[in-house]
């Protein structure tokens, strides 16, 4: 210490520290300890530069001697939650958290670094209660609203946390992040030309801000451009090998646009997300990496939603064929099981989400659904040659019974997919949008609506639609109903699939940038050969898609009417 007494060599640490001279704080607070072990704010401090050093679990230790000495105080609890934070030990993060604020229920960064960690915790709920306490002592703590965002955004609540990163922005045009995540924000929302505005200022504060790329690239997805998309994504990854997002993007542009070997290979980094939906369950079993395994079981399970279960089901065979292993198991959404148990062969074993690891005889080997045509190398879309799937007979003649008999088409509505859906703002239609296709003459309509659950809205159950929605208790529920209908209109969602492996009619509205596996321009696809694709020709054009939808109906001939009825008969 020379010849500054302990009290003077504190002093200067402090001045050292706020001057961000870590290296010159740290050797004199040790001084101190050492001359004074009782100097609890000594302690603390030694703690809070080792842990901006980049030693988080020495901070516990040295700011656990600050509270042993003085627990009363609570600066130094929070501080070592924010050290338990560091070291992913978010349980003993929340405690000390909470103990800072019985002490001290006014300290905004407690109350912002407890929903922190809340939300990193998977506690959302109460992380937005944290979030909001906060802000209520802080108000104009830019990082506090972006932070709040990041929890809106999870829930899918797009609106307030677009609201949360417009407000961060306010306050602080230069919080880089805010910047980037308004522009994703507005994007989703369907504004990629704001949503573009937002990524350029982003990347104007950091022109090697990966995430601004990312964002730039999606606003470019959205409005068309898909080679500026394309330069995007490439640029991200450039700068970040390992972005995630970057590549799975990537991935998706690809295979939209045709180039699907590529379009596969990058699309499997989705796996190595653990924030994503789609990752690998964990497990000790190793993934199949598409060579033969003899005498072994292998598992494909459901790795995301269940229209994606349905579309790749059509791939099991060709892991039977390769792998000719000794059983083949299918995991998949409980809702399906009774209509995928009709399907299974001697070789195949069908259970539900979870229940492989419980079965007598373990698995060897898995694969996500979704990876099955990667693993095998069969890139391209294989194309459905007969339905793959079978409505059970008892099921049909029950529906049979309950349609109206009268010569009418009977023509199934599906308007909404699953609300929890990434993209469901998008691919999903406001039901009033389809009232002009409901006065199209000669038709009998059937609502195939099962989600969000909710009464038949008004404006539809005027038209004298028929709704079934209360008994119908699963997917072969919904099969059933489906063979036993002349045509099927539907958006972008699993109704569409499971129509689609019956071998039904099927017309399904698209948004005008759809998801990868319609393509861009086509009307049919090599998927379902009985499906035809509506496409908007601008965003948000569902009136449009409505119009020509209805045309199309109206030009189906009574002998069609006629032709149906005879073979229900």
């Amino acid at each position: 210490m020379n010849s500054m007494s302990p009290e003077a060599a504190y002093q200067q640490a402090l001045f050292h520290r706020q001057a961000g001279r870590l290296a010159e704080a740290e050797p004199l607070l040790r001084e101190v300890v050492a001359a004074r072990p009782d100097h609890a704010k000594a302690w603390h401090q030694l703690g809070l530069v080792v842990l901006a050093l980049g030693r988080p679990g020495e901070a516990v230790e040295c700011i656990g001697r600050a509270i042993a000495l003085n627990p009363s105080d609570a600066y130094p609890y929070s501080d070592q939650g924010v050290a338990y934070a560091h070291l992913g030990r978010g349980e003993e993060a929340v405690a000390c958290y909470e103990r800072a604020l019985r002490l001290a229920p006014e300290l905004a960064y407690a109350h912002r670094n407890l929903a922190d960690t809340l939300f990193s915790l998977g506690r959302q709920d109460e992380a937005i209660a944290s979030y909001q306490r906060a802000l209520a002592l802080m108000p104009n703590d830019a990082a506090t609203h972006n932070n709040l965002g990041n929890v809106y955004l999870r829930q899918n609540r797009l609106p307030e946390a677009g609201a949360c990163y417009e407000r961060a922005t306010q306050l602080d045009p230069r919080l880089l992040v805010a910047q980037s995540n308004l522009g994703d924000i507005l994007t989703k929302l369907g504004r990629p030309d704001a949503g573009f505005t937002c990524a350029q200022r982003a990347l104007a504060l950091d022109p090697n801000f990966a995430d601004g790329y990312l964002n730039l690239g999606a606003a470019c997805w959205q409005m068309g451009r898909f080679a500026d998309a394309e330069a995007c994504s490439r640029r991200a990854i450039a700068m970040r090998p390992d972005f995630v997002d970057a590549h799975v993007n990537l991935g998706i542009l690809l295979l939209l646009n045709g180039r699907y070997e590529e379009g596969w290979r990058e699309y499997s980094w989705t796996w190595h997300a653990q924030s994503r939906a789609a990752r690998p369950r964990k497990t000790l079993a190793e993934t199949w990496d598409g060579n033969p395994a003899p005498g072994k079981t292998i598992l494909t399970y459901a790795d995301q939603g269940a229209g994606d279960t349905i579309h790749f089901l059509r791939y099991v065979p060709l892991l039977a064929a390769r792998a000719n292993a000794a059983r083949i198991l299918i995991e998949c959404q409980p809702p399906l099981l009774p209509l995928l148990r009709q399907w299974r062969s001697a070789a195949v074993e069908i259970v539900a989400t979870g229940e492989a690891d419980k079965l007598s005889e373990p698995h060897d080997l898995q694969i996500p659904l979704l990876r099955l045509p990667l693993a095998l190398g069969h890139y391209p879309p294989l194309p459905m040659s007969a339905p793959y799937l079978e409505a059970d007979a008892e099921r049909r003649a029950l529906w049979r019974a309950r349609l109206d008999r009268a010569p009418a088409l009977r023509v199934g509505l599906a308007w909404a997919g699953n609300p929890s859906h990434t993209d469901d703002r998008r691919r999903s239609m406001p039901v009033e949008a389809l009232v002009p296709l409901l006065s199209v003459p000669g038709v009998s309509f059937v609502s195939l609506q099962v989600s969000p659950h909710s009464q038949l809205p008004t404006v539809i159950a005027a038209t004298g639609i028929h709704d079934f929605v209360a008994d119908i208790q699963d997917f072969a529920d919904t099969a059933a109903l489906v063979a036993e209908l002349d045509l099927i209109i539907t958006v972008d969602t699993a109704t569409a699939h499971v129509a689609g492996a019956l071998g039904r009619p099927v017309w399904v509205m698209l948004a005008f940038i759809a998801d990868w596996r319609w393509g861009l321009e086509r009307e049919d696809t090599p998927w379902y050969p009985t499906m035809r694709l509506f496409r908007q020709g601008r965003a948000g054009d569902w009136a449009g898609v409505v119009e020509r939808i209805a045309g199309a109906l109206r030009r189906l001939s009574p002998e069609r009417s006629a032709a149906a009825e005879n073979e229900r008969v």
